[in-house]
């Protein structure tokens, strides 16, 4: 019973869900976020994007005035990414 009390006096985590897919028809991938007014970030490169996208999402929740108050905005803010997109697989090869 004591570990429930203890849980429920601490603050719920605060993190942001950013969804990246494959634009097939520009050939680059797309991050954009509900929880991020103005989110729309591009690069051909998955990992490039990801990476501009950690940096961007604590600077656009700043301007947004969106942070909540018990976030230190200079530590970072928690990015959740689900990425989707279609992965090619190569054969497998045939040694003999």
């Amino acid at each position: 019973m004591k570990s429930q009390n203890m849980r429920a006096n601490r603050p719920a985590a605060f993190s942001v869900r950013v969804n990246v897919e494959m634009d097939e028809e520009a050939g680059v991938w797309v991050a954009t976020s509900d929880d991020v007014a103005g989110l729309i970030a591009e690069h051909a490169d998955l990992q490039k994007l990801i990476d501009m996208t950690a940096e961007l999402v604590p600077t656009i929740l700043a301007e947004n005035d969106a942070l909540p108050v018990n976030i230190d905005c200079s530590k970072g803010v928690p990015v959740k990414i689900a990425v989707h997109g279609l992965l090619e697989s190569k054969a497998p090869s045939h040694k003999k």
